[in-house]
């Protein structure tokens, strides 16, 4: 759905903040500042608390209080169609395409640039939503359902956790979880990639497994732990500290070198690391969609791709990039 359209290039002022706009963002004459705010925050707007105290901060110049610029979005969007687009074209279901048979690998792969047209009918970004959401999901509960302490079904959610202390043997399911979700991942989203041979998919993911891993970690952690910067996800639903490192190993093989992996995790700083990825991906401080165009730049890295996979790595980075902008 396009975002923004010209408002007859006449200077407004915005519904909300009363700066001045030419352009209708989110269908009404709202200004960019408000649009990025709402697209970045709406999801998190019980993260705020209102300035003064009284939730009613008056909309116009002057309003510097986050939850009651979000009310005032809210109830403008709420009469406009506009929110409701966004919502159909993020929970729409992907149908998911065909597997190609392993003998016809190479013969597929030639046709790799043909895609099923009922998968790209819809705007990569609400792929990717969809897509990533589903995947998130997967990662969660899989996570949580092979502890022994399960909670209730209604206790567990993306948004609410519970997200608990990491050891050896949740990462190591962590990683073979995100490995296995990156593959259903790739076919929901970019269709060719159903079609490689199972040799390029496998090569994809696991390049995408080594630059995602740490940056969805960062990205996560700054949302729900943005007061403990030593707090860092290890997988979709642990975390570690530099308090519970010590724990992190007791979960290892006792075949293994446990006194020298702590040995290492200490010479190598591994939170003081990971403190200084939050502080660099915070000073970027990605809106959804941004983390989701970052994630396709990723998937698509072309370190050592073929040409075809290159040809549609490009494809999927200008598309992604073009949505993003408009």
């Amino acid at each position: 759905a396009q975002m923004k359209s010209v408002s007859n290039n006449i200077a407004r002022e915005c519904l909300v903040c009363a700066e001045s706009t030419r352009v209708a963002h989110l269908g009404m004459d709202l200004c960019r500042a408000c649009a990025v705010f709402y697209r970045r925050y709406h999801s998190r707007v019980n993260r705020f608390k209102c300035r003064s105290a009284s939730g009613k901060c008056a909309a116009g110049k002057g309003l510097n209080c986050k939850k009651c610029r979000m009310t005032h979005l809210d109830a403008r969007l709420s009469k406009s169609e506009m929110p409701d687009k966004i919502i159909q074209a993020s929970t729409a279901t992907i149908a998911t395409p065909d597997l190609p048979n392993k003998n016809q690998g190479c013969d597929q792969a030639r046709g790799l640039l043909k895609p099923d047209l009922a998968m790209t009918d819809r705007p990569l970004l609400a792929r990717l939503k969809t897509a990533y959401t589903s995947m998130s999901y997967a990662r969660h509960s899989s996570e949580i359902y092979s502890r022994t302490d399960v909670p209730h079904p209604l206790r567990i959610s993306l948004e609410e956790g519970p997200f608990i202390p990491g050891n050896f043997a949740s990462l190591t399911l962590g990683i073979r979880i995100l490995l296995s979700t990156s593959l259903n991942f790739g076919s929901e989203v970019f269709p060719e990639f159903a079609m490689l041979p199972d040799e390029d998919k496998w090569s994809l993911v696991v390049n995408f497994f080594y630059r995602f891993r740490s940056f969805e970690g960062c990205f996560r952690s700054n949302i729900f732990f943005p007061d403990d910067r030593g707090k860092n996800f290890m997988s979709y639903s642990s975390w570690m500290t530099e308090e519970t490192r010590a724990e992190f190993l007791k979960s290892a093989s006792p075949c293994g070198d446990v006194a020298g992996a702590l040995q290492y995790m200490r010479n190598q700083n591994l939170c003081t690391c990971f403190r200084a990825s939050r502080l660099a991906v915070g000073r970027v401080n990605p809106c959804t969609e941004e983390f989701l165009a970052i994630m396709t730049l990723m998937f698509f890295d072309e370190v050592n791709n073929g040409e075809a996979i290159s040809v549609i790595g490009e494809k999927y980075r200008n598309e992604i990039l073009k949505e993003l902008h408009s």
